[in-house]
């Protein structure tokens, strides 16, 4: 995307020039606020219909915290609008990392109301028109610096899981910071990946049985023999 800081605020009451072939080699293919997007979306792993209609009163930024209060949903003729999540678990409140407390603060000096990612007439960024404009051409060009995959923005999602589950982050925190109303929706997305912590639960298990040695003896697993 945006490399570096390099390619400021987009100018407004339009959708900014595009980026010269030079500009682009150098940083990148977007805007200051298409990085911060995708910086904030992989470390909440909030979806798109989500970190998209984020209003500036959403975030607290002195008790670092974020307000899922609304998402992009349709209608019953198929048009899309923004009202409340689509169930209760999706009204969640975030924890931010200072790093992103400072990220997010030129964007919450103005109006509560005010979309937090918007177009140039401050309205919520449309999905469609991000995903031509930026996500895919960021996408090319990682690829001809030798990305293999095609990531989509719901990757984010999915690589903020990964971290959390690296981590050793426990299920039912994953699934409020998802907002999945059913833990069982967690383990069935996410449960493959719960493979790669193996050799951490072996060693937290290791580590215990350990330190129940008397002092000056290590303990070793009994074998048949012993029984």
């Amino acid at each position: 995307m945006c490399a570096s800081s390099a390619y400021d605020w987009r100018p407004p009451g339009g959708p900014g020039e595009r980026r010269s072939q030079a500009e682009i080699a150098s940083c990148g293919v977007s805007y200051r606020e298409d990085r911060d997007l995708i910086t904030l979306a992989a470390h909440t792993g909030l979806r798109w219909g989500e970190i998209s209609a984020l209003r500036v009163g959403d975030i607290d930024p002195d008790r670092r915290l974020l307000a899922v209060k609304r998402a992009w949903k349709r209608d019953g003729q198929g048009a899309w609008f923004i009202g409340p999540p689509k169930t209760q678990r999706s009204r969640r409140t975030l924890s931010l990392a200072p790093a992103l407390v400072q990220l997010l603060g030129p964007y919450l000096d103005r109006p509560a109301d005010t979309y937090v990612f918007a177009d140039t007439n401050g309205d919520p960024l449309r999905q469609n028109v991000f995903y031509e404009y930026r996500w895919q051409r960021a996408v090319a060009l990682a690829r001809s610096r030798g990305l293999i995959k095609r990531p989509r923005f719901h990757d984010l999602r999915h690589t903020h899981v990964a971290w959390l589950i690296a981590g050793g982050t426990p299920l039912p925190k994953i699934q409020q910071r998802l907002g999945h109303e059913s833990i069982q929706t967690t383990i069935d997305v996410y449960g493959g990946l719960l493979a790669d912590t193996d050799d951490q639960v072996d060693a937290v298990v290791g580590s215990a049985f350990a330190a129940t040695a008397p002092l000056g003896r290590t303990l070793r697993m009994p074998t048949i023999a012993d029984c």
